[in-house]
């Protein structure tokens, strides 16, 4: 059984062939239709080894679309970790949107989590078990015209649920980088703000797990190109993530199936 994710954890699934390859056919995916993507990350306690899912389609600014209200369901068996989503901009910051945010509450403690009113704006649902206790990670990519990715990881910091009201002490601290209070709501200012997402990462620090990581297009195109990018940066990648590792708290273990029908 899974006992926790660490950064060494971490920095294998991020260069690994199989994130990098959803990474790859997402990002394309985003370039072309101008639509987020969504993809997740999570360890199937059956076979004891993490498994990245296929990749979902959602509209232009959020993965929420008339015909689905979120992107990526969990298998009983398995435990979501992260998830990765696209943002549609070619230009500009990778900024997390309020639901983006949002999404940080019900999944830091999956016991509670079925109840949350935000389930609806999560990229991940279902999470395949009760009471365990997770510091669930979330990522947000930006592709540039050019095919390099920029990803923006961002976690809580602790095993509570995020406090919603954090939010507009976020969204204030932005509008003062901006200049702007309604930045968050206003894509043009953001693209053409000059502003890079080590900045925003600065700033979100002060409150949450923040860090980011960028993979050049060159390392999206082939498996060789992607074997190159975990040699030449698993221990780059595994620095920068080190401090979202954490223990996986495994009380009152339950797995749930896609009805919400407990079994053992």
């Amino acid at each position: 059984m899974i006992k926790g994710l660490y950064g060494k954890d971490l920095a294998r699934i991020i260069t690994s062939e199989e994130f990098l390859r959803r990474l790859s056919i997402s990002s394309r995916v985003t370039a072309r239709k101008q639509k987020e993507t969504a993809f997740a990350v999570f360890f199937d306690i059956y076979k004891g080894k993490f498994q990245v899912s296929d990749h979902e389609t959602g509209g232009y600014t959020s993965m929420k679309t008339r015909d689905t209200s979120v992107g990526i369901e969990t298998p009983a068996h398995m435990i979501g970790l992260l998830d990765h989503h696209f943002h549609t901009e070619f230009n500009g910051p990778v900024i997390p949107s309020n639901c983006d945010l949002e999404g940080l509450t019900g999944v830091i403690e999956h016991g509670k989590r079925k109840e949350d009113p935000n389930l609806k704006q999560l990229y991940c649902r279902n999470f395949g078990y009760g009471n365990t206790k997770i510091r669930y990670i979330r990522c947000i990519g930006k592709v540039r015209r050019n095919g390099d990715v920029e990803i923006l990881f961002l976690q809580g910091r602790s095993y509570t649920p995020f406090p919603i009201g954090l939010i507009d002490i976020i969204n204030e601290d932005f509008g003062r980088l901006f200049l702007n209070p309604a930045i968050a709501e206003t894509e043009y200012l953001i693209e053409n703000s000059g502003i890079k997402t080590d900045e925003i990462a600065a700033i979100l620090n002060k409150y949450i797990n923040a860090a980011v990581v960028n993979v050049r297009g060159k390392y999206l195109k082939s498996k060789s190109e992607m074997k190159a990018f975990r040699k030449e940066k698993l221990d780059c990648v595994e620095k920068t993530l080190e401090r979202f590792g954490y223990d996986i708290k495994l009380e009152d273990f339950i797995y749930f199936n896609s009805d919400r029908s407990a079994r053992t």
